[in-house]
């Protein structure tokens, strides 16, 4: 039903530690801008708020690694932490449940998943909410799997395609991706949450739960559109590093290229705000929610 897609391992997390820093201090060169980092202790911003006039503000930098840190899940890690969490959520009533991986062994990720299924329709939750903002991806047939929970008919979703020397064409190889329904089956509403740190398998799970308008999807932004197959372009480099790019093209049933490069879009776009990015409140999942709750007329 799908293919792997080569979620990171240690080894490309330890690489991922040292170039963000690297990205970090070179990118503000790049754009023209001062470097936080570089020890300097002021900078004047010239900005214009919508349907306002041009003003300035002075603004004294300084050397703060802790926000730049938690813009990368990987750095905060926790290897004791299990890949599929959930609970009912106290206020709403709704069931929430976190995948932070597809990568982790199958056995454990299916018998966690089929668990808190099982626990959230005892529970009579009415609607549930899968928070995977921070999955980069794995198996895909797992990830496809999960998804399985929530169709009672089996369809395709997908066709790899690979280059060929011969023809100079892409061309399909292997059969069709196709999601199989589960043993059993959550029937509510549902809300998947993504953003640019869902990637990969991650993508694909999205995409299965937008098909027939099953779930709608909310985000800051579109999850990461990283979704060409890579499991034929894996090397291993110097220096204890590794490479992956994709070699395999995403198609949808119709022909059309699948996720890559676009991601999948939310059908609620959430504004980021300051409280949501100084870490006071979750706006997507308040979005997510309130959406849950207008569904079913509460």
């Amino acid at each position: 039903m799908g293919r792997p897609a080569g979620g990171p391992g240690p080894r490309c997390r330890r690489a991922f530690h040292r170039s963000a820093l690297d990205v970090a201090r070179q990118a503000p060169d790049a754009a023209g801008l001062p470097d936080p980092l570089s020890g300097r202790d002021d900078v004047s911003v010239r900005y214009r708020n919508p349907g306002g006039s041009p003003q300035e503000a002075e603004l004294t930098t300084i050397v703060d690694y802790d926000s730049l840190f938690a813009a990368f899940p990987d750095f905060s890690y926790d290897a004791f932490a299990l890949p599929v969490e959930a609970e009912v959520l106290d206020e709403s009533g709704l069931g929430y449940v976190r995948v932070t991986t597809f990568s982790e062994d199958y056995n454990l990720m299916a018998r966690l998943w089929e668990f808190h299924m099982t626990q959230l329709i005892d529970a009579e939750v009415p609607a549930l909410i899968i928070d995977i903002r921070n999955n980069g991806g794995g198996n895909g047939g797992l990830a496809t799997d999960f998804a399985g929970y929530f169709f009672d008919e089996s369809f395709v979703l997908s066709q790899r395609l690979y280059y060929s020397e011969t023809t100079g064409a892409f061309e399909a190889q292997g059969v069709p991706g196709r999601l199989e329904p589960a043993p059993f089956q959550f029937d509510g509403p549902v809300a998947v949450l993504v953003g640019p740190n869902c990637a990969s398998a991650c993508e694909g799970f999205a995409h299965a739960m937008t098909q027939g308008g099953r779930a709608i999807v909310v985000g800051h932004s579109p999850s990461a559109g990283l979704y060409g197959e890579v499991g034929r372009g894996q090397y291993n480099m110097p220096g204890d590093l590794s490479l992956q790019f994709p070699t395999g093209r995403p198609e949808t049933p119709d022909g059309d290229l699948l996720i890559e490069g676009v991601g999948v879009v939310p059908d609620i776009l959430v504004p980021v705000t300051y409280d949501g990015v100084m870490g006071t409140t979750d706006a997507v999942l308040t979005a997510a929610i309130q959406a849950l709750l207008d569904r079913l007329g509460k």
